[in-house]
C-alpha cells in the first residue's frame, strides 16, 4: 500500500534529519543510534496523520507540486498539479480508490 511506503520514508527521513541535526552550539548529539531509532519510533507511533507536500521544478522550467494526506487508517489524498496543467485528485477510502483527472491529464 503506497500509504505504507509513504510513512516508512517520512520515518527514514525523520531519523535522518535527526541524527544529522547538531544542537545549538554545534555540538553533535551523544544519543546512541538505538536511543535516536527509539525516539523517532515512539514519535511515528503517536501520529495521527501525515501531510506531505512537495513542489519540484526542473532545470526547464517545469514543476510539479503536490500534496499526499493519510489518516494512517483507511482515508488518504493525493492531488498533483504540473505547470503544463495536468491536475490528478486521488482519494482512497478503505480499499478503494477515487480518481479524477483534468482534461489535459486524462491527454497526457
Amino acid at each position: 500500500m503506497r500509504t505504507k511506503a509513504a510513512v516508512a520514508a517520512l520515518a527514514l527521513l525523520t531519523g535522518a534529519v535527526t541524527v544529522g541535526c547538531a544542537d545549538a552550539d554545534g555540538a553533535a548529539s551523544t544519543r546512541s543510534a538505538e536511543q535516536l531509532l527509539d525516539e523517532a519510533d515512539r514519535t511515528m507511533k503517536a501520529l495521527t496523520s501525515v501531510t506531505i507536500a512537495t513542489d519540484t521544478e526542473t532545470g526547464l522550467g517545469n514543476g510539479r507540486s503536490s500534496r499526499l494526506r493519510t489518516d494512517l487508517k483507511s482515508r488518504c489524498t493525493y492531488t498533483s498539479a504540473e505547470t503544463t496543467g495536468s491536475e490528478l485528485e486521488q482519494i482512497r477510502i478503505g480499499e478503494t480508490d477515487y480518481i479524477h483527472g483534468n482534461e489535459v491529464y486524462l491527454e497526457m
